[in-house]
């Protein structure tokens, strides 16, 4: 794994001089460079053994001071060997802009990211409505394969079906396993027990994310009857548009009973058909706002509101903003 991770931050334009921490000198705590009267913040780099890295960024903004987003700055490393890396946000909304791999998504509660990379070179946004707490682990793909078997390392790659062109996948968790690493670190504790702590809580996170997943995989297909696939039902409300379609209907068109289908797709993807959809509409609005000048009743229809201001409000409920302030922020 590459030893050093390279950060250069940049707030309200102004770019701050890059900060490298050696990951082979222990732990270290980094500030953001906030303006103190706007936000405060740190990151904490916790290299264990193994060569894996555990990041955990706290950002605390001050109501009132701040504007609706703040560009952070980039984040870049290059491994020496593939990796495995999962990425949690427990509280607050972050975008993230990959260049390797290409990718634009709003990371916030709820999914967890997983990816297999050999490189990472990437610019956050933070948005400032809420304070923001999240994980990185950073584990090489020899040393889970040491860990987890071969065997067990197979079942859970083959289950997140991560490959060259799509390195990226997301997928719930349920909250007491994303929370495991988000602990407060004994000060009682010598460096070397420190880091033994540390370590011991990685490896149980890693077991309980492999077993989480693999049975999770084997329970739907064990559920699933008559060639039903609860996948199916994802894609095809990833390709559907317009308004949220209704249980009734999706039992109609897939044969099975509505409130067993809606009971799959939650133990799935943790949460409801309607919600996700939900979800699902207002992400694609946010998408359109940064790509196009639709007209706001426009987009509004098209995702499936009736109402404008339905849709105004769904829209600043989970973004913090109004559609109308976040096309602005983008000028």
């Amino acid at each position: 794994m590459s030893k050093n991770h390279n950060i250069s931050w940049l707030i309200q334009d102004v770019i701050n001089e890059s900060t490298s921490i050696d990951s082979d000198s222990g732990f270290a705590k980094v500030a953001f460079p906030y303006p103190p009267e706007i936000a405060t913040g740190f990151t904490e780099h916790l290299p264990t053994l193994d060569g894996i890295v555990l990041i955990r960024d706290h950002h605390q903004f001050i109501k009132n001071a701040c504007p609706p987003t703040i560009q952070l700055g980039k984040f870049s490393v290059k491994f020496d060997a593939p990796v495995f890396v999962i990425h949690i946000v427990h509280s607050g909304k972050i975008d993230m802009h990959s260049r390797m791999p290409q990718l634009k998504i709003l990371r916030e509660n709820g999914l967890v990211l997983f990816a297999r990379l050999h490189e990472y070179d990437v610019d956050q946004t933070v948005y400032t409505n809420e304070d923001i707490t999240s994980t990185t682990l950073i584990v090489p793909e020899a040393t889970i394969v040491d860990y987890l078997g071969n065997k067990g390392w197979e079942s859970l790659h083959q289950t997140l079906a991560l490959n060259e062109k799509s390195p990226f996948i997301f997928l719930p968790l349920p909250m007491k396993i994303s929370n495991e690493l988000f602990f407060t670190l004994p000060q009682n504790l010598g460096k070397k027990m420190q880091l033994l702590y540390v370590q011991s809580i990685i490896i149980k996170f890693l077991a309980n994310i492999k077993s989480h997943i693999t049975s999770s995989s084997s329970a739907l297909l064990k559920t699933n009857s008559m060639e039903f696939k609860i996948e199916d039902v994802h894609h095809h409300l990833m390709t559907s548009h317009g308004a949220i379609p209704t249980l009734k209907e999706l039992g109609k068109y897939f044969g099975i009973a509505p409130t067993k289908l809606n009971a799959l797709f939650t133990l799935a993807y943790n949460e409801s058909v309607y919600s996700f959809v939900s979800n699902l509409r207002l992400f694609q609005a946010y998408q359109a706002l940064t790509v196009q000048e639709l007209p706001m009743k426009n987009i509004a229809h098209k995702v499936g509101y009736s109402h404008v201001n339905h849709f105004i409000y769904a829209f600043k409920k989970k973004f913090g903003m109004t559609p109308g302030q976040y096309r602005k922020s983008l000028k």
